[in-house]
């Protein structure tokens, strides 16, 4: 298992990205939790290398149409904290 920690900055808000990218996750079978906070949305997962490396694919890939484009950055490694765990 490895995790993964992905921002993703600009319009994020009211183009249905969070509800993509938790149907992505599932899709990979990946587990973690997806949350906007001011102007970004954050993203924290953990599974199979290969499972990761295709979500970050399909994330690029297969974003909403609504969506303008933004950065986005991510971090090897991240873990998802304790308190968000199952």
């Amino acid at each position: 298992m490895r995790g993964l920690s992905v921002r993703v900055r600009g319009v994020v808000q009211g183009v249905g990205f969070r509800p993509f990218v938790h149907q992505l996750a599932e899709r990979h079978r990946l587990a973690g939790w997806v949350r906007n906070t001011a102007g970004q949305v954050e993203i924290e997962l953990d599974g199979r290398e290969d499972a990761l490396a295709r979500f970050l694919s399909d994330l690029r890939r297969e974003a909403p149409r609504r969506w303008p484009g933004s950065t986005m950055s991510r971090r090897n490694g991240g873990r998802r904290p304790a308190s968000a765990r199952s």
